[in-house]
This record gives structure tokens, C-alpha cells and sequence, in this order.
């Protein structure tokens, strides 16, 4: 089960990324983030860019846009880790011992109670950055007779991809250098559906816990 998650992260080729491998340059470029994080500026708007006001505005403002990402990278961080403590622990659950067994759960329900947390809170402040993105698709989930017996390994994996999912969304829009522009441009599922699927996901396996 660990190695599934750890294939499904090194799949998306952002497994080991710091906060060292973000191009702020890049980030500080991002239209949507230096619009929406300048709301709050105490510098006036000015198209003067020669003037001392337009450069102290367009220095608060990367500031702003440096602190924003650096938390979005910490809160992916958190997630990623507490989803693979849920992993960890739910292999648990194949115990041999009713000890065993009840020790996994414990550990197993307060690692998905986190990734619920983690997830929703990073979705919120997100959302409050890009507010023309909505949530797109509906997302059914299901547990099947016997999964707390099999581990959840197949609820693992699902609450596995969709994690990568969001991560790797997340990265292309804010992180990289060919990060999209428009909203608009994000199609079918994005970022916050998959925060929202995992939340769901971590909240469905803890209540048959």
C-alpha cells in the first residue's frame, strides 16, 4: 500500500519538490494571483511605472504573491504527508492481532480526520483567491462490503490519485512557468474538485471506521 502511494506521487514527477524548486519569478507573473492579492495594497494603482509609488506597489505585491504560495506549498505538504500516514496505517488493518488491528485504526482515523482538515482549508483559501472557479463534476463515493477487512485499498489508492490529482493541478496554475492565465482555461475537474473529493473521501473511510 505505501508503495502505491509513493508510485502514484513519483508519477506526477512532483515527489522531493521544496519550496527551493518554486520559480517565484514565474509565480510573481501569474496575472490572476498579482490581481487578486493587490486588493489590499496601501500603495494607489499607477500605470506611471517610472514612478517610486508603481515600484514600491509592485514590490508589495510579489511579496504578497511569495507568502501566498509558499503557504499553498506548505499545505500541500501537510496533506500529502497525512494521506500517506492514512496509507501507512491502513495496511494496519490486515494485523494479525486484534491489538494490531486496533492500534491501525486509531492511527488510520486520525490521519484521514487530518487530510478532511487539510484538504477543506486548503480548498477555502484557494477558493478565495480564484472566485470565477467553481466545482465542476459530482463525485459519488462508495464503500464496498469488506473493505475495512481488505484494508480500504481500494479507497486508498482512489484517496491516493486524487491527491496527486490535486497537487498536480495546483502546481501547473500557480507554479510553473507555463501556468495558464484564465480561468476560463481550467476545464472539467480542477483543483477544487479534487480538494473536494479528497475530503470526501477521508470523511467517508473514517465514518466506517
Amino acid at each position: 500500500m505505501l508503495l502505491l502511494l509513493t508510485w502514484l506521487l513519483c508519477s506526477t514527477g512532483l515527489a522531493g519538490q521544496t519550496e527551493e524548486d518554486i520559480d517565484f519569478n514565474s509565480v510573481r507573473a501569474n496575472p490572476v494571483l498579482r490581481q487578486a492579492l493587490s486588493s489590499n495594497s496601501p500603495y494607489a494603482a499607477t500605470t506611471d511605472e517610472a514612478s517610486i509609488e508603481f515600484k514600491f506597489r509592485e514590490n508589495w505585491v510579489d511579496s504578497q504573491v511569495d507568502h501566498f504560495v509558499k503557504q499553498v506549498h506548505q499545505r500541500l505538504s501537510d496533506l500529502k504527508g497525512s494521506v500517506q500516514n492514512a496509507v501507512t496505517a491502513s495496511s494496519g488493518l490486515l494485523a494479525d492481532t486484534p491489538q494490531k488491528k486496533a492500534e491501525a485504526t486509531v492511527a488510520l482515523r486520525q490521519a484521514l480526520a487530518k487530510a478532511e482538515d487539510q484538504s477543506r482549508g486548503l480548498r477555502t483559501s484557494l477558493s478565495m483567491i480564484l472566485v470565477e472557479l467553481q466545482m465542476k463534476d459530482k463525485f459519488d463515493v462508495r464503500v464496498g462490503q469488506g473493505a475495512q477487512a481488505g484494508g480500504f485499498e481500494t479507497e486508498m489508492k482512489l484517496l491516493s490519485e486524487q491527491t496527486a490529482n490535486a497537487e498536480k493541478s495546483i502546481r501547473d496554475y500557480f507554479f510553473k512557468p507555463t501556468h495558464v492565465t484564465s480561468i476560463a482555461d481550467l476545464k472539467d475537474a480542477n483543483m477544487l474538485d479534487y480538494l473536494k473529493r479528497v475530503e470526501r473521501i477521508a470523511r467517508t473511510i473514517r465514518g466506517k471506521l
